[in-house]
């Protein structure tokens, strides 16, 4: 196996790199890192001892997360075919073996898609993004327990979702999905301001003016009246509402396309 040198800060590989290698850590220190909605967010930190990308290795996907060195750090590489050859998959115990692994490597790279989901936080955003991940026929109620809300509140996004062309349903069943404006949903850049306990219309026109073209604004807040000229003043500005619902408890959320 080889060694190989990072200095602080330096990216080891990106998410979505062919996945080749796995790394042990010798020394210094490597963080896991997720992009969401242009963040990048920590899901680990490896220190001496610890190992990474084992997932890519075994499956041989794409990486599901980019490796950044923390600390200036010194690796041992364990390249896939060196791997495989460990594993030497001439028994029956040893093919049954690496194809369990293979699973719990998809299991895992679910879940930091669903970590990755759970990071985004505007509904519309985040339904748009299981949505995109997800294959037609399931149901608003797969979908809501995959995005953490309430059935009813899933409900009513995707009939909005629908409306836009993202994707067809009939009843609670997804039949269809657009990806391309599903993802374009998804990767919208979503400013979420909340103005529940406030009844401020003057500070609600100045966030739509100074709001960035191609940004949604969601405004939370707990008066109809507010919701009312929140809405109004939108449309008199050219500006699209997305959606606007009651979040429970008099509560509502409007969002609008800048």
């Amino acid at each position: 196996m080889e060694e190989a040198s990072y200095k602080s800060g330096t990216v080891i590989f990106s998410e979505g790199d062919p996945g080749a290698s796995m790394y042990v850590v010798l020394s210094g220190k490597v963080k896991i890192v997720k992009k969401a909605r242009g963040v990048d967010k920590t899901l680990a930190v490896f220190g001496p001892g610890d190992f990474f990308g084992e997932m890519a290795i075994i499956s041989g996907k794409p990486r599901s997360a980019s490796a950044v060195a923390e600390e200036d750090c010194r690796l041992q590489v364990l390249e896939r075919p060196d791997f495989l050859s460990m594993v030497q998959c001439n028994r029956k115990e040893d093919r049954m073996t690496l194809s369990v692994m293979e699973k719990l490597c998809d299991r895992l790279r679910d879940t930091d898609l669903q970590i990755e989901n759970l990071l985004i936080g505007d509904h519309l955003n985040r339904v748009a993004d299981a949505l995109a991940q997800m294959k037609p026929g399931v149901s608003v109620g797969d979908v809501a327990g995959r995005v953490g809300l309430p059935k009813e509140r899933v409900g009513g996004i995707v009939a909005k979702l629908a409306a836009a062309g993202g994707v067809s349903a009939a009843g609670e069943r997804i039949e269809s999905l657009n990806e391309e404006k599903l993802r374009k949903y998804r990767d919208i850049q979503t400013q979420v301001v909340d103005l529940r306990g406030e009844d401020d219309t003057l500070r609600i026109h100045r966030l739509l003016k100074s709001a960035r073209p191609g940004t949604w604004l969601s405004i939370l807040g707990d008066s109809n009246t507010l919701e009312t000229q929140t809405r109004k003043m939108a449309e008199s500005m050219g500006y699209r509402v997305i959606e606007s619902v009651a979040t429970g408890d008099g509560e509502w959320q409007a969002t609008v396309e800048v």
